[in-house]
């Protein structure tokens, strides 16, 4: 389903999501393995035990109260943890700039209704 990217509404202020990116990056971000983005849906690969389930369940638990428009599925295998994020069209890039140190994109952060 096809939605506005105007969803796409992160309520963390400008300089929180500055510090969360890092804080993704530096715990998440660098045992990320590979990942895909396409059509709103973003496939990360993470190596086991580099990166535990708690982890991936908190960083899910805080993405969910500032970023509601997003959908976890997180799946395992002995070697690696699968979390797959859905959202509205235009979202992985969001997810892409979390996880990396690409360019950041316009979220439409808090007071930005």
């Amino acid at each position: 389903m096809e939605t506005d990217s105007e969803e796409i509404f992160c309520k963390l202020t400008e300089p929180k999501l500055r510090q969360r990116k890092l804080e993704v990056r530096e715990d998440l971000g660098r045992h990320l393995m590979t990942s895909a983005y396409m059509d709103g849906v973003s496939t990360l690969v993470f190596a086991r035990p580099a990166v535990s389930r708690p982890q991936l369940e908190h960083f899910i638990k805080l993405e969910r109260t500032c970023c509601p428009f997003f959908t976890f599925d997180l799946r395992q295998t002995a070697k690696t943890f699968t979390m797959v994020i859905s959202g509205p069209m235009g979202s992985e890039d969001f997810v892409r700039a979390l996880f990396t140190s690409e360019p950041s994109v316009p979220c439409g952060c808090s007071g930005h209704p």
